[in-house]
C-alpha cells in the first residue's frame, strides 16, 4: 500500500507538470496571435543606402605641365588647346598685355567658347603681402582679402567687371604665393562674359580645380 501511494504521488506530480506546461504553451500562442482587425506590425529591416560617387568630368582631359622649379600643371578639355608665347597677344581676351604691363608674365591660357583660363607669375614679388595686392584695369589698387582653398592651394581672390582691352568682361583673379619652390606670386585668371556673373560653373572653373604645383 505504501508503494502504491508513492507511485500515485509521482503520477500526480507528472500530471500537474504536464497540465501547467500545456496551459503555459496555449497562453503563449494566444498572446502571439494578432487581435482580430489589427494589422500586425512588420519587423523593421535595415536597408543599406549608398551615396553615388560624383562623376569626374575632367578624368579624360589632357594635362599641361611645366616641370622644374616652381612648376605647375592643370587639365584642360580634349578639344581645346593651350596657347603660349606670342600667340597670347592675339588670342587671349585681356590677360596678355594687361597683366604683363603690371610686372607679371602670362605663360599659358586655354580659351573656351564662354571663358578663358590663364596662368601668369610675378617672379619679382618676394612676400605674401605684395602678392595679395592687385591693380585693376581702371587703375585702382586693392588688397585681395578673400581667401579660397582650391585643390589644396590657398588663393587670395578678387573680381572685376568692366571693359578690359576693348572687351566687356568679368575677371576673376586668384593669387597664390610660393608654389612648390617657395618663390614668386602666381596669378590665375578666369575671364568670362558679364552675362555669366551668376554662373554655377564653366570650363575655366573646372580647369582651375585641377591646377596644382609640381616638384
Amino acid at each position: 500500500m505504501k508503494n502504491q501511494k508513492g507511485f500515485a504521488s509521482i503520477i500526480l506530480v507528472v500530471v500537474i507538470v504536464v497540465i501547467a506546461g500545456a496551459v503555459g504553451y496555449f497562453a503563449f500562442v494566444r498572446k502571439s496571435e494578432p487581435i482580430a482587425g489589427q494589422i500586425p506590425t512588420p519587423t523593421p529591416t535595415q536597408t543599406k543606402t549608398t551615396t553615388p560617387t560624383p562623376k569626374d568630368e575632367t578624368a579624360n582631359w589632357k594635362t599641361y605641365r611645366i616641370s622644374g622649379y616652381n612648376g605647375y600643371e592643370f587639365k584642360y578639355p580634349q578639344n581645346d588647346a593651350v596657347i603660349t608665347g606670342s600667340e597670347l597677344e592675339n588670342n587671349i581676351l585681356n590677360a596678355s598685355g594687361y597683366w604683363s604691363a603690371r610686372g607679371g608674365v602670362t605663360e599659358a591660357a586655354v580659351i573656351d567658347s564662354k571663358s578663358t583660363f590663364s596662368v601668369g607669375r610675378h617672379g619679382y614679388i618676394a612676400n605674401l603681402a605684395d602678392c595679395k595686392k592687385i591693380t585693376w584695369p581702371n587703375g585702382s589698387t586693392e588688397e585681395l582679402l578673400i581667401k579660397k582653398i582650391i585643390n589644396g592651394i590657398t588663393y587670395y581672390y578678387g573680381m572685376y567687371t568692366g571693359a578690359a582691352a576693348g572687351t566687356s568682361t568679368r575677371v576673376d583673379v586668384y593669387h597664390a604665393f610660393g608654389g612648390s619652390g617657395g618663390d614668386g606670386c602666381f596669378e590665375l585668371v578666369i575671364s568670362t562674359s558679364p552675362s555669366l556673373v551668376n554662373r554655377v560653373s564653366n570650363v575655366a572653373d573646372q580647369i582651375l580645380s585641377t591646377f596644382k604645383f609640381t616638384k
